[in-house]
């Protein structure tokens, strides 16, 4: 359940049971972690003080501090230790173990190693088992006080966190679930179980809380590093996963009561991590809450450039659209802005094309990924009026088989193996018609208009400052010098000289 060993301190005088403790099966085995052993009373309770055990195991006849006066010193300090005594055939030493809550009392004398050994296994399994259920019954109570549903009393809150602890919120890569309703948000998976897993291995962490969807509530205490540790934390996500995580350092407080509080006025920092890109990580103390202003914006312009077909005009004035909205980082803002534009295409869509499947503006699996990122919208929807305004059925007579194949093409791109054979067989044409096809009505071939898709990206992906190599890999080509040659013979420069001329212009612009 756990995972974690149960630690133990042995106040044993009793050799034999001590060195099987050490045999390295045993402890696996068993599922305990040794921390220390003591054969006499007064050394076991300074090593109990120094390590904290969650089992003390005791034999009743230790000299300096007999077993029983031991055990109910630890008590007094810390009431939820596990205690295990070990003694004589004693009817008023079985009452005392009894008396003081043991989860045993055993003759040492009739133990073999086998029944020592299974004594510890079924002891450490109870203790897991306990403490997982406390911290499931934690993280429900921690989850609803974020939420607000309720508070926490003070006697639990000092009991819980005794010292100065700090927090921070890990938030998974995902669409915004404000788009639910416009696209497959349903799509994305999250493993809680599996994050949960990972983070509680961090040494640091004392506790972890599942509040809601794709987000995560750490504490840990507050000497330690907090952008250090939000770094460690997403590279073992991460390597653990295959996804990055963005990580918002919400809150370094000197109380827990002021936690709920703090919490509430970072919200703001979950929607502002659309903007700032995928795997970062924000630090509350560095950002301050943009003013927004809900300004009415027109897409009058960009409706009337659609309708036209003018692609140059109507991607100037979707950029110009988003530009207020980029500048502000205003979330509210962006989310009202994408539902306007895709009502906008969805009706181009039905009252141009005129397809009856619908295929053109049909979400596919692929998509979903391009709206991690406020970016990355963009370039889809500037991707979508490029597709819609290449597939006009009326002016240039683009059939449902070249509608469908330009949708795969922009879907599919990414794919090293993607061949115009493939293509032609995914919609049911010969390959040489198919091209016969495109010709007639985009003016150029499949190969050719597969080519200029992923260069279109490429181009992309470089202006962002992502390393050639990279780029090959991102739009379905194995050799970085084979795409490096298709780019140059496009574009007229290398993606280093275009990477360069992108940095130059940059500078002046800044200049």
């Amino acid at each position: 359940m756990g995972g974690k060993m149960i630690s133990v301190l042995l106040g044993v005088k009793t050799k034999k049971m001590t060195e099987e403790c050490q045999k390295t099966d045993f402890l696996k085995s068993a599922s305990v972690e040794i921390v220390k052993t003591a054969d006499e009373g007064k050394a076991a309770w300074e090593l109990f003080l120094k390590y904290r055990p969650e089992l003390v195991v005791l034999e009743t006849d230790l000299s300096g501090l007999d077993g029983f006066t031991l055990a109910k010193k630890i008590r007094k300090e810390e009431p939820k230790t596990a205690l295990i005594f070990l003694g004589q055939k004693s009817y008023e030493e079985a009452k005392e173990a009894l008396d003081l809550h043991a989860e045993g009392y055993y003759i040492k004398e009739e133990l073999s190693l086998g029944e020592w050994k299974g004594i510890l296994q079924n002891t450490a399994k109870k203790l897991d088992r306990q403490k997982f259920l406390e911290q499931c019954m934690l993280q429900c109570q921690l989850s609803n006080y974020f939420l607000g549903k309720y508070g926490l009393d003070q006697e639990i809150l000092e009991e819980m966190f005794p010292k100065r602890m700090d927090f921070m919120v890990l938030e998974e890569d995902h669409i915004p679930l404000e788009f639910d309703d416009i696209m497959p948000v349903h799509e994305q998976v999250s493993n809680p179980t599996k994050v949960m897993e990972i983070i509680r291995q961090d040494p640091d962490i004392s506790y972890l809380v599942y509040l809601a969807p794709y987000r995560y509530l750490c504490f840990y205490e507050g000497n330690v590093d907090s952008n250090q540790k939000a770094y460690e934390i997403k590279e073992n996500l991460h390597e653990g996963l295959g996804k990055s995580f963005s990580s918002f350092l919400l809150c370094r407080m000197a109380k827990m009561e002021t936690c709920y509080e703090n919490y509430q006025k970072m919200e703001w920092l979950f929607e502002q991590r659309y903007f700032e890109g995928e795997g970062v990580v924000m630090d509350s103390l560095f950002y301050e809450k943009p003013k927004n202003e809900n300004k009415e914006i027109s897409l009058e312009n960009f409706r009337t450039s659609l309708e036209r077909e003018c692609l140059d005009t109507c991607l100037k004035e979707l950029s110009d659209l988003f530009l207020p909205v980029l500048k502000n980082s205003d979330f509210k803002n962006f989310i009202a802005l994408v539902r306007e534009i895709m009502m906008i295409f969805s009706k181009y869509d039905n009252k141009v094309l005129n397809i009856q499947d619908k295929e053109v503006f049909t979400l596919h699996d692929g998509d979903s990924q391009e709206f991690l990122t406020v970016k990355e919208t963009i370039r889809w929807m500037r991707n979508k009026c490029r597709e819609l305004l290449s597939c006009k059925k009326k002016e240039m007579g683009c059939s449902q088989y070249i509608s469908r194949a330009v949708q795969q093409i922009i879907v599919e791109y990414k794919k090293p193996d993607l061949s115009v054979e493939d293509i032609a067989q995914s919609i049911g044409i010969r390959v040489n018609r198919m091209n016969e096809m495109f010709k007639e009505e985009l003016g150029e071939t499949a190969g050719y208009f597969l080519t200029k898709v992923r260069m279109e990206k490429a181009r992309q992906l470089l202006e962002d400052g992502v390393r050639v190599g990279e780029v090959s890999n991102q739009i379905g080509y194995y050799s970085p010098s084979y795409f490096s040659k298709v780019f140059k013979k496009t574009y007229s420069l290398s993606p280093k000289e275009y990477q360069k001329q992108i940095e130059e212009e940059k500078f002046s612009t800044k200049n």
